[in-house]
Protein backbone atom coordinates (compact mmCIF):
# COMPACT_ATOMS: atom_id res chain seq x y z
CA UNK A 1 0.00 0.00 0.00
CA UNK A 2 1.58 3.27 -1.10
CA UNK A 3 1.23 6.24 1.20
CA UNK A 4 2.41 8.89 -1.23
CA UNK A 5 -1.04 10.39 -1.45
CA UNK A 6 -2.10 12.51 -4.37
CA UNK A 7 -4.61 15.31 -3.99
CA UNK A 8 -7.64 13.12 -4.70
CA UNK A 9 -6.72 10.03 -2.69
CA UNK A 10 -7.25 9.30 0.99
CA UNK A 11 -6.37 6.41 3.28
CA UNK A 12 -9.65 5.04 4.62
CA UNK A 13 -9.65 3.16 7.90
CA UNK A 14 -12.02 2.26 10.69
CA UNK A 15 -13.17 5.34 12.61
CA UNK A 16 -13.01 3.59 15.99
CA UNK A 17 -12.03 0.33 17.67
CA UNK A 18 -13.07 -1.60 20.74
CA UNK A 19 -10.67 -1.13 23.63
CA UNK A 20 -9.96 -4.85 23.80
CA UNK A 21 -9.12 -4.91 20.11
CA UNK A 22 -6.55 -2.15 20.61
CA UNK A 23 -5.03 -3.90 23.61
CA UNK A 24 -4.71 -7.22 21.75
CA UNK A 25 -3.12 -5.53 18.72
CA UNK A 26 -0.56 -3.81 20.95
CA UNK A 27 0.20 -7.10 22.72
CA UNK A 28 0.69 -8.84 19.38
CA UNK A 29 3.09 -6.09 18.31
CA UNK A 30 5.26 -6.62 21.39
CA UNK A 31 5.14 -10.42 21.16
CA UNK A 32 5.94 -10.58 17.44
CA UNK A 33 8.76 -8.06 17.88
CA UNK A 34 10.16 -10.22 20.68
CA UNK A 35 10.14 -13.19 18.30
CA UNK A 36 12.31 -11.24 15.86
CA UNK A 37 14.69 -10.07 18.59
CA UNK A 38 15.19 -13.65 19.80
CA UNK A 39 15.58 -15.13 16.31
CA UNK A 40 18.71 -16.59 14.74
CA UNK A 41 19.81 -16.93 11.13
CA UNK A 42 17.40 -19.80 10.53
CA UNK A 43 14.28 -18.20 12.05
CA UNK A 44 14.88 -14.50 11.34
CA UNK A 45 13.46 -14.27 7.77
CA UNK A 46 10.12 -15.83 8.67
CA UNK A 47 9.72 -13.99 11.96
CA UNK A 48 10.66 -10.67 10.37
CA UNK A 49 8.12 -11.23 7.59
CA UNK A 50 5.41 -12.16 10.10
CA UNK A 51 6.12 -9.04 12.16
CA UNK A 52 5.86 -6.70 9.18
CA UNK A 53 2.74 -8.44 7.93
CA UNK A 54 1.14 -7.70 11.29
CA UNK A 55 2.23 -4.05 11.17
CA UNK A 56 0.89 -3.60 7.65
CA UNK A 57 -2.40 -5.49 7.93
CA UNK A 58 -3.61 -5.28 11.53
CA UNK A 59 -6.42 -2.66 11.47
CA UNK A 60 -5.19 -0.92 14.64
CA UNK A 61 -1.45 -1.01 13.98
CA UNK A 62 -1.99 0.04 10.37
CA UNK A 63 -3.26 3.40 11.62
CA UNK A 64 0.13 4.01 13.22
CA UNK A 65 2.34 2.52 10.49
CA UNK A 66 0.44 4.56 7.90
CA UNK A 67 1.62 7.68 9.71
CA UNK A 68 5.20 6.36 9.74
CA UNK A 69 5.14 5.69 6.00
CA UNK A 70 3.54 9.05 5.24
CA UNK A 71 6.05 11.09 7.26
CA UNK A 72 8.42 12.96 4.98
CA UNK A 73 11.94 11.93 5.99
CA UNK A 74 13.46 12.51 2.55
CA UNK A 75 14.53 8.87 2.56
CA UNK A 76 16.24 8.97 -0.83
CA UNK A 77 18.54 11.80 0.24
CA UNK A 78 19.34 10.01 3.51
CA UNK A 79 20.20 6.87 1.55
CA UNK A 80 22.32 8.65 -1.02
CA UNK A 81 24.21 10.61 1.65
CA UNK A 82 25.00 7.38 3.49
CA UNK A 83 26.21 5.69 0.33
CA UNK A 84 28.69 8.50 -0.23
CA UNK A 85 30.43 7.90 3.11
CA UNK A 86 33.28 5.47 3.63
CA UNK A 87 35.27 3.67 0.98
CA UNK A 88 35.55 0.18 -0.46
CA UNK A 89 36.25 -1.48 2.89
CA UNK A 90 33.44 -3.30 4.66
CA UNK A 91 32.00 -1.38 7.59
CA UNK A 92 33.36 1.94 6.34
CA UNK A 93 30.03 3.61 5.62
CA UNK A 94 28.59 5.91 8.29
CA UNK A 95 25.27 4.90 9.86
CA UNK A 96 23.45 8.04 10.92
CA UNK A 97 19.86 8.67 12.05
CA UNK A 98 17.79 11.79 12.76
CA UNK A 99 17.97 12.92 16.38
CA UNK A 100 14.29 13.86 16.44
CA UNK A 101 12.27 10.88 17.69
CA UNK A 102 9.33 10.90 15.27
CA UNK A 103 11.50 11.42 12.19
CA UNK A 104 13.89 8.71 13.37
CA UNK A 105 11.04 6.23 13.90
CA UNK A 106 9.59 6.97 10.47
CA UNK A 107 12.93 6.59 8.72
CA UNK A 108 13.71 3.30 10.44
CA UNK A 109 10.28 1.89 9.64
CA UNK A 110 10.58 2.91 5.99
CA UNK A 111 14.04 1.32 5.95
CA UNK A 112 12.91 -2.06 7.31
CA UNK A 113 10.11 -2.14 4.74
CA UNK A 114 12.73 -1.76 2.03
CA UNK A 115 14.69 -4.63 3.57
CA UNK A 116 11.61 -6.84 3.42
CA UNK A 117 10.84 -5.99 -0.22
CA UNK A 118 14.55 -6.46 -1.10
CA UNK A 119 14.71 -2.93 -2.51
CA UNK A 120 17.69 -2.68 -0.15
CA UNK A 121 19.60 -5.87 0.62
CA UNK A 122 19.87 -6.34 4.38
CA UNK A 123 23.02 -8.43 4.24
CA UNK A 124 24.84 -5.93 2.03
CA UNK A 125 23.68 -3.10 4.29
CA UNK A 126 25.10 -4.85 7.37
CA UNK A 127 28.40 -5.44 5.61
CA UNK A 128 28.70 -1.83 4.40
CA UNK A 129 27.59 -0.09 7.59
CA UNK A 130 28.37 -2.52 10.42
CA UNK A 131 31.26 -4.54 8.99
CA UNK A 132 29.57 -7.89 9.58
CA UNK A 133 30.12 -10.86 7.28
CA UNK A 134 28.65 -13.69 9.37
CA UNK A 135 24.92 -14.12 8.79
CA UNK A 136 24.02 -14.45 12.47
CA UNK A 137 26.13 -11.40 13.31
CA UNK A 138 24.45 -9.46 10.50
CA UNK A 139 21.05 -10.20 12.03
CA UNK A 140 22.27 -9.20 15.50
CA UNK A 141 23.73 -5.95 14.17
CA UNK A 142 20.48 -5.08 12.39
CA UNK A 143 18.41 -5.88 15.47
CA UNK A 144 20.70 -3.90 17.77
CA UNK A 145 21.09 -0.80 15.59
CA UNK A 146 17.68 -0.54 13.91
CA UNK A 147 14.98 -3.00 14.90
CA UNK A 148 15.26 -2.83 18.68
CA UNK A 149 15.45 0.99 18.88
CA UNK A 150 12.41 1.25 16.59
CA UNK A 151 10.37 -1.27 18.56
CA UNK A 152 11.34 0.35 21.86
CA UNK A 153 10.26 3.78 20.63
CA UNK A 154 7.00 2.45 19.22
CA UNK A 155 6.28 0.70 22.51
CA UNK A 156 6.63 4.08 24.24
CA UNK A 157 3.98 5.43 21.86
CA UNK A 158 1.70 2.46 22.53
CA UNK A 159 2.08 2.97 26.27
CA UNK A 160 1.08 6.62 25.87
CA UNK A 161 -2.02 5.57 23.93
CA UNK A 162 -3.00 3.01 26.57
CA UNK A 163 -2.53 5.60 29.30
CA UNK A 164 -4.70 8.09 27.40
CA UNK A 165 -7.34 5.40 26.98
CA UNK A 166 -7.43 4.80 30.74
CA UNK A 167 -7.61 8.49 31.60
CA UNK A 168 -9.86 9.84 28.86
CA UNK A 169 -12.18 6.97 28.03
CA UNK A 170 -12.70 5.50 31.50
CA UNK A 171 -15.88 3.41 31.15
CA UNK A 172 -16.17 3.97 27.40
CA UNK A 173 -15.47 0.84 25.37
CA UNK A 174 -14.74 2.52 22.03
CA UNK A 175 -11.40 4.05 21.05
CA UNK A 176 -11.63 6.81 18.41
CA UNK A 177 -9.05 6.59 15.66
CA UNK A 178 -7.81 10.08 16.55
CA UNK A 179 -6.39 8.63 19.78
CA UNK A 180 -3.99 6.60 17.61
CA UNK A 181 -2.65 9.73 15.95
CA UNK A 182 0.89 9.83 17.36
CA UNK A 183 3.04 10.81 14.36
CA UNK A 184 1.09 13.68 12.83
CA UNK A 185 3.44 16.54 13.68
CA UNK A 186 5.46 16.06 10.50
CA UNK A 187 4.98 16.34 6.77
CA UNK A 188 2.75 13.97 4.86
CA UNK A 189 3.13 13.64 1.11
CA UNK A 190 -0.12 14.72 -0.52
CA UNK A 191 1.09 15.69 -3.98
CA UNK A 192 2.64 13.70 -6.80
CA UNK A 193 5.77 12.99 -4.79
CA UNK A 194 7.19 16.45 -4.22
CA UNK A 195 4.56 18.40 -2.29
CA UNK A 196 4.47 18.18 1.48
CA UNK A 197 2.05 19.61 4.01
CA UNK A 198 2.61 19.81 7.78
CA UNK A 199 -1.08 20.21 8.55
CA UNK A 200 -2.22 16.67 7.77
CA UNK A 201 -4.16 14.85 10.48
CA UNK A 202 -6.32 11.77 10.91
CA UNK A 203 -9.84 13.11 10.74
CA UNK A 204 -13.27 11.69 11.34
CA UNK A 205 -13.91 8.43 9.53
CA UNK A 206 -10.22 7.55 9.64
CA UNK A 207 -9.17 9.76 6.72
CA UNK A 208 -5.79 11.48 6.36
CA UNK A 209 -6.75 15.04 5.62
CA UNK A 210 -5.70 18.64 6.19
CA UNK A 211 -6.01 20.19 9.61
CA UNK A 212 -8.43 23.08 9.82
CA UNK A 213 -6.75 26.43 10.36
Amino acid sequence: MRLLLNATQHVNMESSFKQKTVEISFRKFSDYASDVIQSDFHTFPTRFKIFLHLCETDPVLRVITTQLKATDVNFQKWWEDGQKTGGSFIGSKKFDLPVEENLRDALMYQLILKFQTKEIQLQSFCMDYFGETNFDEMNRAFISAIFLPLVRSLNYKLEEILDSMRVELQSEQTVPITMLSVYNDHSVTIGDGNEFAKDTVIGSGGILDKKEK
